[in-house]
């Protein structure tokens, strides 16, 4: 059990622990993660660095996304 948010830190509420992120923070992975698929639709082929060079989505999100195999 997680008792705190992965990105930023805060003390998750008791309902949330379940969770690996806050929902504050979910909210903001979400629309990021939809301006990536975005992005990618536009330009498939794109590496991380042409992602972290085009875009203002934080490179940490990026990467768990990656780890997570979502990207």
């Amino acid at each position: 059990m997680q008792l705190n948010c992965e990105i930023c830190h805060s003390l998750l509420k008791a309902a949330d622990r379940q969770q690996e992120i806050c929902k504050d923070c979910s909210e903001i992975e979400r629309t990021e993660f939809q301006k990536l698929k975005r992005y990618l639709i536009k330009k498939p082929k794109a590496t991380i660095l042409d992602i972290k060079a085009d875009t203002t989505i934080s490179m940490d999100l990026v990467q768990r996304w990656k780890r997570q195999k979502r990207i």
